[in-house]
């Protein structure tokens, strides 16, 4: 399952996102992002985590009593000149973190365009409003917090949570709320065609000789690919 971490530049979505891959914390040392970055995070039931490069796990009885989920962690940059760009990323089968810093006293109208955009692409999406630097501003003596928080509550998300990812902080709670509520997704499962997992194969190969290819290129690649005798036409579990 996807999870995207969207939000206002300077949010602290970067370190947010090393925090819950790591546990840990380094400050100053990442750039504001630009574009979209994704890692991948391995996550079980009991709540331990990992930084993972495959989607394949030890088969020993113990990792398959914890259900191992292997999820796409998207950090979005902030700056405003992707706001009518990745939206067209956004999806259904995706949990939203809606990243905000109360310092940097982002506006109500900017979250809202967030949330807008959330909804209008994906309506049933579930939402995580999370509050960073929780150890410099306290949200609930924060009267513009409050005020924006209140506002906010018309546009349904599943919860709020603060957290600060220098201390740690509501860190492990978040953790808990991604896993229950990736539980709780139907689509959190898929079958893939054979052939699917074979181009992503294939691309990945091709991505160390070159940066980019035409819409004729990929589709020759997806027909040569599908249509390879080596591929069954079964699907499989993704």
């Amino acid at each position: 399952m996807k999870i995207m971490l969207v939000g206002p530049g300077g949010a602290g979505k970067t370190t947010l996102i090393h925090r819950l891959l790591t546990g840990e914390f380094s400050h100053g040392q990442f750039s504001m992002t630009d574009g979209v970055e994704m890692r991948s995070w391995e996550t079980n039931d009991n709540n331990s985590t990992q930084i993972t490069t495959s989607t394949s796990s030890s088969n020993n009885e113990a990792n398959n009593a914890k259900r191992n989920m292997i999820l796409s962690l998207w950090d979005f940059g902030g700056q405003e000149v992707y706001m009518n760009t990745h939206p067209m990323l956004f999806s259904h089968k995706t949990l939203y973190l809606l990243v905000w810093n109360p310092r940097v006293r982002t506006s109500l109208a900017d979250l809202e365009e967030y949330l807008l955009n959330i909804k209008n692409r994906a309506p049933s999406a579930p939402i995580l409003l999370v509050t960073t630097h929780s150890s410099d501003v306290d949200p609930n003596s924060s009267n513009f917090t409050s005020r924006l928080l209140r506002d906010l509550e018309k546009h349904k998300f599943v919860t709020h949570l603060s957290l600060d990812s220098s201390t740690g902080e509501g860190v492990d709670e978040l953790k808990r709320m991604i896993v229950d509520l990736v539980k709780q997704q139907d689509y959190s499962r898929g079958l893939v065609p054979g052939w699917y997992l074979k181009l992503e194969e294939e691309l990945k190969k091709l991505s160390s000789e070159r940066f980019s290819m035409s819409r004729a290129e990929f589709g020759e690649l997806c027909l040569r690919v599908s249509n390879s005798p080596t591929i069954k036409s079964t699907t499989k579990s993704s």
